[in-house]
């Protein structure tokens, strides 16, 4: 039973310890982003599109683009800093804002 014990606390300990970067594909860029698109419906919501991440550029900035077909693609530089044009919700805030609104996600 004692080994039990040990085995479950060392899980959890080495859980709490493990690094803010586990489980994302990149260091430091979350897997997925959330950004508003198109026009409010009558109570002023826009939708949220997912845009996840496809391809890193050579300057290291990385690219986000949604499943779906969409004309607008979103980056992040290596300041960790959004860059979606036409996307005025997620444009210009960093990894660390989206992240405490809860819209970048692993």
């Amino acid at each position: 039973m004692r080994t039990v014990i040990a085995i479950a606390l060392a899980c959890v300990v080495g859980l709490a310890a493990a690094p803010s970067n586990a489980g994302r594909i990149f260091a430091g860029y979350p897997t997925a982003i959330l950004c508003s698109v198109g026009k409010p419906d009558d109570q002023g919501r826009r939708k949220l599109v997912a845009y996840y991440i496809t391809a890193v550029e050579r300057d290291g900035r990385v690219i986000y683009r949604p499943q779906a077909v969409q004309p607008v693609n979103v980056w992040i530089d290596g300041d960790l800093i959004v860059r979606a044009e036409n996307l005025d919700d997620c444009d210009g805030l960093s990894v660390r804002q989206l992240t405490e609104e809860g819209r970048a996600r692993d």
